[in-house]
């Protein structure tokens, strides 16, 4: 095995080791791409091997982790761009308290994977919440209790809009 496989190799078994799956030419190219310790004909000729690989997936999981990487370095990029200008005096608003504040932020760039349903993986949970009948508080006003079917739940903002001169306060009691 010649020190191109080698590097190739390498490449591989880290990406199998850490997301358990076999990557992509991209991610391959990129990894390679990313490495600095290789000579340019070594770089040049694992591009060639990996060209000739199969195809594969794009893994998700390293397209995830990727572009957050990009993400959080361009976010540390433009903390420090901003903070050199700070410095020099040529940003108008910020003051030199707030470099410590642009590279803390910048360095705290990530991705919430957390957002939103999964329809299909949390879809018994959400049918107990949509038809779980809660507990309500009945109006002294008969007819209240007819509109809010039963009255009002807890923990739920309620507004009562009307004219002037209705009677809105009678509803409060």
């Amino acid at each position: 095995m010649d020190a191109t496989e080698k590097v190739v190799f390498s490449e591989i078994q880290k990406f199998w080791i850490k997301y358990n799956n076999v990557p992509s030419k991209e991610a391959l190219q990129i990894a390679i791409e990313e490495k600095d310790d290789i000579s340019s004909t070594i770089y040049e000729e694992s591009q060639a091997l990996i060209k000739g690989l199969g195809e594969t997936d794009s893994n998700k999981e390293w397209l995830l982790d990727e572009t957050e990487k990009f993400c959080k370095d361009k976010a540390v990029y433009n903390a420090i761009m901003e903070s050199i200008e700070i410095i020099d005096g040529k940003h108008k608003k910020k003051k030199d308290g707030a470099i410590p504040d642009l590279l803390s932020d910048a360095l705290s760039v990530s991705f919430d994977t957390h957002i939103g349903h999964d329809f299909l993986e949390d879809s018994d949970e959400r049918y107990e919440f949509y038809h779980t009948r809660e507990e309500r508080i009945p109006f002294d006003i008969e007819y209240l209790n007819k509109i809010t079917q039963g009255g009002v739940t807890r923990k739920s903002l309620n507004i009562l809009m009307a004219g002037t001169g209705v009677g809105k306060t009678i509803g409060m009691c």
